[in-house]
């Protein structure tokens, strides 16, 4: 198996607003950079894009070193899929709205995930790490480019 280092981070301005993603993938000498990011989006979602572009990158299963600076996150990976079947339960049983935010990108998340052997890091803010201070200057760059696009689509409108 080979040895494969995400770091990802993620930038919304508002609770709900333009948000952007980036991630850096690392094998050896090798590193590719990925970003997205959505008009409309919560943190935690793009965190979760985040995630899934950078397993979705990779061609073969493989030995998966997550850094993150969401604990939750980073908790939740292994243990999200009982909590939304759990949520999938109550929901029909006792006809309640939605309680899993993101169930979608959790459900995705799952199914990539397993293909991979995952472990994870937590990166504090006081501990400086070189691909998380990338990914966080990539994600400020392209969440630049949503509001400067939705800034002139609303000038047009």
């Amino acid at each position: 198996m080979k040895f494969v280092s995400i770091t990802i981070a993620a930038i919304c301005n508002d609770n709900y607003g333009p948000g952007s993603w980036a991630c850096i993938l690392r094998h050896g000498e090798y590193s590719s950079e990925l970003v997205g990011g959505s008009p409309c989006a919560t943190k935690r979602t793009m965190e979760l894009q985040a995630v899934i572009a950078g397993l979705q990158a990779l061609r073969e299963p493989c030995h998966v070193f997550l850094n993150s600076d969401n604990e939750c996150l980073l908790n939740g990976i292994p243990f999200r899929p009982d909590e939304w079947r759990l949520a999938e339960f109550a929901q029909i049983w006792k006809r309640l709205p939605d309680r899993l935010p993101d169930r979608d990108l959790w459900q995705k998340l799952d199914l990539i995930g397993s293909k991979h052997r995952m472990q994870r890091q937590y990166i504090t803010g006081t501990y400086f790490h070189p691909d998380k201070a990338r990914c966080d200057k990539l994600a400020e760059a392209h969440a630049a480019q949503l509001l400067s696009v939705s800034s002139l689509a609303a000038l047009l409108d």
